[in-house]
């Protein structure tokens, strides 16, 4: 008989993050609790007879206390708004917000210490890991009785967290990447603006002629990539077979790919390195930076690309073998031990109305997950007119141009795969190769070694 890990034991065994970046700031403080609500009146009866104590109506039921984390940080109208609809909403509920400062490692030591909040912010790729920690619920139930699932985007289960057949967290936030210019930037060099058309050649192409350089001082690189596992599947790669027991970046696809991305730094020296970046700085809406491929929708918004001092516009990234690129999700957990996991739900359920999903997401820009609210914001006459291609997220993830993809989340998957220069592909091979210390082909077989052993040994417990 298999022996499931325990809490500690999981989380020193992973040792994967449990947020991702969150973009923006969020509440510290939330609506008060409701009043309660008034006491019913007694049916009419006869008037008692002097001797007899007047009736007593029956005391109001108290609210159901719940408590609702989150890495947010601040007091965001867009919070104090949704919590003041949620009272509204459900008077029988009282959901106090517990803001999580350090969250990638508080929340991992509130997990082993049984002392989760009742409903906490967690990232799609999240959902595998705590499942096997056994800390979330699975929702697939409430799924089935209280959603309408031609509503929700249709990435929404991919993002909820899926593995092994359920879903651990319900998604309320999506991302597809987009491909951001500097139209200025463009018309400088003479070049004519990306189309949906572009290929990896055409971006090559253009972010050779957009480099500026006085010397050996670089005043303008000519491109960015900040996500670079579209670039695999683009090229007919995987990271994962279907099963997910095994890792395929060994694969001649993905070698190729993951290549190509590392040369945009160290051959073709159009890329910023993370020393760059952090010594000018250098990003793109400050102008050193042309074109800037794999940020979201909220990048305008939070991301300050809304304030750059040129004209700018973003489009469909371009493609490889093929069009594909990555939707990311984020959302709210139940947890496992919540005592009202009833009550947990429908605040997590609530967030997918359309008021409080154009409240949340209108402030940041990011996208929701409801298509009404998605039409409204990206597609519809009331949406902002800059960038003048804004309906193109929306385009990636729905209808006759969808390509969007969600990668296939494991336990571990932000130690072991991630983009982000903390995970172990990062450390041991991106690192090397956009450097030219190494070539990709040298050090991703061992890596490769390093992930399927893992998997190996942890998927037992899954």
């Amino acid at each position: 008989m298999e022996r499931k890990l325990t809490r500690r034991e999981f989380l020193l065994k992973v040792g994967g993050a449990a947020g991702v970046s969150v973009i923006g700031t969020a509440l510290a403080a939330c609506a008060a609790p409701p009043a309660p609500a008034p006491a019913p009146q007694a049916p009419a009866q006869a008037p008692a007879k002097a001797t007899e104590a007047p009736a007593k109506a029956p005391a109001a039921k108290a609210a159901v206390k719940i408590v609702w984390g989150t890495p947010w940080q601040g007091n965001p109208p867009f919070i104090q708004e949704n919590m003041r609809l949620f009272a509204e909403a459900f008077p029988d509920i009282s959901a106090e917000y517990m803001p999580i400062a350090d969250f990638t490692n508080k929340i991992k030591t509130m997990a082993a210490a049984h002392s989760l909040p009742d409903v906490f912010y967690l990232d799609s790729a999240m959902g595998p890991e705590w499942a096997a920690l056994g800390a979330v619920v699975p929702m697939d139930d409430w799924f089935k009785s209280t959603l309408k699932m031609e509503e929700l985007g249709e990435d929404f289960l991919a993002l909820s967290g899926e593995f092994k057949g359920k879903h651990w967290m319900l998604c309320n936030a999506q991302g597809p990447m987009g491909f951001y210019y500097n139209k200025d930037a463009f018309d400088e060099v003479g070049l004519k603006y990306p189309t949906e058309a572009w290929t990896w050649d055409d971006m090559l192409a253009a972010a050779l002629k957009l480099t500026k350089r006085t010397g050996d001082k670089v005043e303008r690189f000519g491109l960015t990539v900040t996500r670079f596992s579209s670039f695999v599947f683009q090229n007919n790669g995987e990271y994962l077979d279907k099963d997910r027991r095994k890792c395929l970046l060994d694969q001649p696809p993905a070698v190729e790919a993951l290549q190509w991305v590392a040369d945009l730094y160290f051959k073709h020296k159009v890329a910023p390195l993370p020393a760059d970046i952090q010594l000018q700085p250098t990003t793109f809406q400050n102008g050193r930076i042309a074109m800037a491929w794999g940020d979201g929708p909220w990048s305008i918004g939070s991301g300050g690309y809304r304030e750059a001092p040129f004209k700018w516009d973003v489009t469909f990234v371009p493609r490889g073998k093929r069009q594909a690129v990555i939707n990311y999700g984020s959302g709210m957990g139940v947890s496992s031990e919540t005592k009202n996991s009833e009550q947990a739900w429908k605040f997590a359920r609530f967030w997918l109305e359309y008021q409080p999903q154009l409240n949340f997401h209108g402030t940041w820009e990011s996208m929701p997950i409801l298509k009404k609210a998605i039409d409204y914001q990206f597609v519809g006459a009331d949406r902002k007119k800059v960038p003048e291609n804004y309906p193109s997220f929306a385009q990636a993830i729905t209808g006759p141009k969808k390509y969007s993809i969600v990668e296939p989340y494991i336990p571990g998957y932000f130690t072991w795969l991630w983009h982000h220069t903390g995970s172990t592909l990062y450390n041991d091979v991106m690192s090397l190769a956009i450097t030219g210390e190494k070539k990709v082909s040298e050090t991703i077989g061992p890596f490769v070694k390093k992930v399927n052993d893992y998997i190996n040994e942890q998927s037992k417990n899954w």
